[in-house]
C-alpha cells in the first residue's frame, strides 16, 4: 500500500512507502491520537521529512531514535538513542545504541556497534561492531570494521585502519595505516606513510611524512620529513632532522637542527650548542663547538672510547706546542697509555695511587706524562 504526500494539520508531512499490511500513525503535539492503526514493521523512506522518536510510528520500534534520509536506520530492531541523517546512514543498524551518523553512508554497515559518531560521506562506513569511535571527514575510518576507540578528523584520516586506539587530525593524516597501534598524528599529511608501526607521535605539517618505522616522535612542521625506516627518534622544532632517513635513537631539539648523515644513530643535539653520543656505554656530551664531541672551545662529559678516562675540558691553542690541550680524569697511570697534546693534564683517582700528571711530550700528540 502506498501513502502519498500526507499532511495532518501541519504535524507531519512525508512520503511513506510500506507493504500492504502497513498503516499510518499520526501523533499531534497535544498528545491526542488524531489517527492510529497498527503497523506491521513499517519501513520508512522519507522525502524531505524528519522522523523522530520512531516508537511513535511503530509499536515494535524502540524509542529515542531519529532518522532522516532514504533508508536511514531502515533495519532497526532494538537499538535505541540513534540518530541517522542522510541516505543509508546507519543502514544496517539493528541493535546498536547511541550512534550518530550524519551524511550519506555514514556508519552504513553498523549492526551492533555503540556510541560511534560519523559525520561526512563514508565515515566509518564499514564499521559493524566497533564502539566509541569518532570520524569526521570524507572517508575517515572508512575501513574500520570491529575496531574501537579511534579518533579521525579530516579527509581520509585513518581511512585504511583496521585496528583501534589511533588518533589523527588533519588532511590525510595516517591515511596509509592498517594495523599499527597507539599512533597519534595532527597536521596535514602527518605520518601519512605509516602502515604497521606502533607508538609514533607526529604533530605539525608533514611531520614524519615518510616514516614507516615505529616509536618515533616529532613535533614541528616537516620534522623528520625524510625519515623512512629509522626508529626511536625524537625531534622538536621546525625542519628538524631533515637529513635523517634510517638512523636510530637520535634526539634533536631546535629549529633546523640536523644529524651529520642520513644513517646517524645515537646522536644528541640541542640547539647546536649541546651535543652528545648517547649510545649505550658511552653517553658523551659536549657543550659548544660543532660536529661530533671533539670540536674546539668545548667541555665534555662522558667516557671516551673504551677506556676509563673521562675528558672534562678542552682548550684550543693553549698547549706547549700551540695545539689543543685537555683535562682528563681517570683511574690509570697515563704514562705510555694516554695520548694527548703537550700541556694536557691527567688527574688520576685510584685506590692504588692518585695524583696529577702533565703531558710533556715533545710532539703532539704524545704519551709522555710527568707527575706533579
Amino acid at each position: 500500500m502506498r501513502y502519498g504526500n500526507i499532511e495532518a494539520d501541519g504535524y507531519l508531512r512525508a512520503t511513506l512507502v510500506a507493504d500492504a499490511a502497513a498503516e499510518a500513525l499520526f501523533m499531534p503535539p497535544d498528545g491526542s491520537v488524531a489517527y492510529r492503526q497498527d503497523l506491521d514493521r513499517m519501513r520508512f523512506r522519507q522525502a524531505g521529512a524528519w522522523i523522530s522518536n520512531l516508537q511513535g510510528f511503530s509499536d515494535d520500534t524502540p524509542a529515542d531514535n531519529t532518522a532522516g534520509g532514504i533508508d536511514a536506520l531502515i533495519a532497526l530492531t532494538t537499538g535505541t538513542a540513534n540518530t541517522a541523517l542522510g541516505v543509508r546512514a546507519l543502514l544496517a543498524n539493528t541493535t546498536g545504541v547511541g550512534n550518530t551518523a550524519i551524511a550519506p553512508d555514514a556508519l552504513g554497515a553498523n549492526v551492533d556497534g555503540a556510541s560511534n559518531v560519523a559525520i561526512a560521506p563514508g565515515a566509518l562506513a564499514s564499521n559493524t561492531s566497533g564502539d566509541t569511535n569518532l570520524a569526521i571527514g570524507l572517508g575517515a575510518l572508512a575501513n574500520s570494521v570491529t575496531a574501537s576507540q579511534s579518533l579521525a578528523i579530516g579527509h581520509a584520516v585513518l581511512g585504511l585502519a583496521t585496528v583501534g586506539g589511533n588518533l589523527g587530525v588533519g588532511y590525510r593524516v595516517l591515511e596509509s595505516l592498517t594495523t599499527g597501534l597507539r599512533n597519534a598524528g595532527a597536521g596535514t599529511q602527518a605520518l601519512s606513510d605509516l602502515v604497521t608501526a606502533n607508538d609514533c607521535a607526529a604533530f605539525g605539517y608533514q611531520a614524519l611524512l615518510l616514516a614507516t618505522g615505529g616509536s618515533n616522535s616529532g613535533f614541528g612542521a616537516s620534522v623528520f620529513s625524510a625519515l623512512t625506516t629509522g626508529t626511536d627518534n625524537t625531534g622538536v622544532g621546525a625542519n628538524v632532522g631533515a637529513t635523517l632517513t634510517t638512523g636510530l635513537r637520535n634526539v634533536l631539539v631546535g629549529s633546523g637542527i640536523d644529524v651529520p648523515a642520513a644513517g646517524t644513530s645515537d646522536y644528541l643535539s640541542i640547539g647546536d650548542a649541546i651535543f652528545g653520543d648517547i649510545s649505550a656505554g658511552n653517553k658523551g656530551v659536549r657543550l659548544g663547538g660543532t660536529g661530533d664531541p671533539s670540536g674546539q672551545n668545548e667541555i665534555l662529559f662522558g667516557t671516551k672510547g673504551n677506556d676509563d678516562d673521562v675528558e672534562i675540558a678542552s682548550f684550543e691553542t693553549t698547549g706547549t706546542n700551540g695545539a689543543r690541550t685537555r683535562i682528563y680524569v681517570g683511574t690509570r697511570n697515563p704514562s705510555g697509555a694516554v695520548s694527548a697534546n703537550a700541556g694536557s693534564v691527567y688527574i688520576r683517582v685510584s685506590a692504588a695511587a692518585s695524583g696529577m700528571f702533565v703531558n710533556t711530550s715533545a710532539a703532539d700528540p704524545g704519551t709522555t706524562w710527568t707527575a706533579l
